[in-house]
């Protein structure tokens, strides 16, 4: 349960790091920004995003994630969804297999294309304000309920 709460706070935490961008300087949104040029790109922010989801699923941070760790964040999950993480085939994935993965199915995509409304590859302060009012106005229990929500 304390990674699953972990997770929600990542991903929320991340997310938010697209709203607080380019002036910001909160930890997740320098995390975020793995150039360091003071913005986020939404490969960045994909980036950012599988990283945190792999992190919470890691839980004895051995750098790969088994199924039993896996179905402690995503209890709904299958073996055979666990199975196409795990490139390797050796029962379990590291983060260079999850963000492979990620990318080749796009992810993340989906969400990172809504904070970056325009689609020129940047979050601006304009889209993050944008997509920030839209988590406060968005129903759910929690911010990854949210995002999920908006996601769709």
């Amino acid at each position: 349960m304390r990674r699953k709460k972990l997770l929600m706070t990542s991903c929320a935490g991340l997310a938010g790091a697209a709203v607080l961008l380019v002036s910001s300087c909160s930890s997740a949104a320098k995390r975020a920004d793995l150039n360091k040029n003071g913005k986020i790109s939404t490969e960045e922010l994909n980036k950012a995003l599988v990283k945190a989801v792999f992190e919470a699923a890691d839980e004895n941070r051995d750098g790969s994630v088994t199924f039993e760790e896996w179905k402690q964040v995503f209890p709904d999950s299958t073996k055979k969804k666990f199975q196409a993480h795990d490139l390797g085939k050796n029962g379990s994935f590291t983060l260079e297999e999850a963000l492979t993965y990620c990318k080749k199915h796009k992810t993340f995509d989906k969400l990172v294309g809504k904070v970056d409304s325009n689609g020129d590859g940047i979050i601006d302060k304009e889209e993050a304000g944008k997509f920030q009012d839209k988590m406060a106005a968005t129903q759910g229990d929690n911010e990854v309920q949210k995002l999920k929500t908006l996601a769709n």
